[in-house]
């Protein structure tokens, strides 16, 4: 159920307050702290109806955000479309696929950053 507040909150402003949630999930769950900075959050704002995908600037030096904005289209086109699930799954293994190429898998790396889906509820 959507908050009676949203209903008189502009758009522009919900968008703005989803963004900052999704930099501050980025820092707050440590995704900048990887060996080569290669983290990557997929943030879906349901509320905003808006999907953001942010990364680390070792990411940002090889494809740059105008790639990770096309992942993030994949995943809103995939909501509308009513397949939520299915567009988020190839979207994160579509990104997986590019980024092997420039940070491909070397003796002795690890995960070092659990692969959970966190919800949380925030407010706009």
């Amino acid at each position: 159920m959507i908050p009676l507040k949203a209903l008189f909150i502009s758009r522009a402003r919900k968008e703005d307050a989803a963004w900052r949630r999704a930099i501050s999930a980025f820092y707050e769950h440590r995704l900048y702290k990887t060996q080569k900075n290669t983290g990557v959050l997929f943030l879906l704002s349901l509320l905003e109806r808006k999907v953001w995908v942010l990364a680390d600037r070792g990411i940002h030096e090889k494809i740059g955000q105008e790639s990770l904005n096309q992942f993030a289209l994949i995943v809103s086109q995939g909501i509308r479309d009513g397949r939520p699930c299915e567009a988020l799954c190839g979207a994160i293994q579509k990104i997986g696929e590019l980024l092997s190429k420039h940070f491909p898998m070397t003796p002795g790396d690890t995960n070092e950053l659990p692969d959970d889906v966190i919800t949380d509820e925030g407010s706009s």
